[in-house]
Formats: C-alpha cells, structure tokens, sequence
C-alpha cells in the first residue's frame, strides 16, 4: 500500500486516506483469524482501493479466516464477499451467499441500443437510458426482448446477463418488504 513513504510522519499528519491505509494494515499485523472492517476503502483513491482488496484477498484465501465488513460500495462488497447480509431500517431484508441473492429475486438485465426515444417496456420492472443505451430489468428476459423488437426492429447491442448486486439492492431497498427474506 506504499506506506513506506510515510514512515517520517506522525498519523495526525495523514490524510484520511492514508489513515485508512494504515488502519486496513494494522488490522492484519497479528495474523488474526477474524477482521472486523468498517468501510475498508472509504477516502481512498482507485489504486489505493485495488491495493486493499488485493491485500483482503491474498490474506483471507484459504478459507480458514473470516473477515466481517462493511461497505456502501456494492462493487468491493461483489468483489470481496461470499456471504452478505442486507439491512434496511434496521432490518435484514436479505441473507446469504451473493449468488443465491441473486437469484432469489429472479432478475434478468437486457441492454440494447436503439435510435428510438422515450422507449417504454411494461414487461420490465426499471428502467435507465442513457443517450441511446438502454438498460432494463425484469423477471422475465424473454417477454422483455420480445417487446422490445416489436417496438424497434433495428435493436443492436443486445445483450442478456444477471443484474450486478448494487442493482438488485436498489430494487430490495425501494420495495417495502413484507417479510424478511431468508
């Protein structure tokens, strides 16, 4: 993490991100077997966080060791974690391995390219466009492709794939929950 630069310096004179730095590092410094990280990447530059998650992974491959983190930043959390727990208003709206969150709410993405505007689509449950990209998400990917081919033949760029986590969480956190997912 080039720490070594600041080893003249007392920690009141790091920035935030090297404070953080410096407080991922010496988390690991006794071999311990469970870590406990609030936001590991928080005010941290994209190199500096491609450095941290490097450093989680390496130390954790394995398996023999557990870490229990915190994150706001769906892509570290999709990168570092094999289980995540989801919470909403204090409660847990979401529980498990990241593949079975996934599923579990059954979502298919569908992008496309289109000279069309204002291109609507009732199979899908969200909606961004940006420019001439569209992005839908939905239950049933094949209702959605269909509908969109009857509304512009000249689609290009299709492509079907699974919503990546911070998508499915967003969906989680708009819809009010009933229950609480298991």
């Amino acid at each position: 993490l080039e720490l070594e630069k600041l080893l003249d310096r007392r920690t009141s004179q790091l920035s935030g991100g090297e404070n953080r730095k410096l407080g991922v590092v010496s988390s690991f410094m006794s071999q311990p077997e469970l870590v406990i990280l609030d936001e590991p990447t928080a005010n941290i530059d994209i190199e500096g966080c491609r450095s941290i998650e490097s450093l989680i992974e390496a130390y954790f491959e394995g398996g023999n060791k557990t870490l229990i983190f915190s994150s706001h930043l769906m892509n570290e959390v999709e990168s570092l974690a094999t289980r995540i727990v989801v919470m909403k208003n204090g409660r847990i709206v979401a529980e498990g391995p990241k593949d079975q969150i996934k599923k579990q709410f059954g979502l298919r993405k569908l992008s496309f390219r289109s000279a069309s505007e204002n291109l609507e689509l009732q199979s899908a449950k969200k909606r961004d466009v940006q420019n001439d990209l569209y992005q839908f998400l939905g239950e049933d990917s094949d209702a959605m492709i269909k509908e969109a081919l009857a509304a512009d033949s000249n689609l290009c760029d299709i492509n079907v794939s699974d919503p990546d986590l911070e998508e499915i969480l967003m969906k989680l956190w708009s819809d009010e929950p009933t229950e609480v997912a298991q």
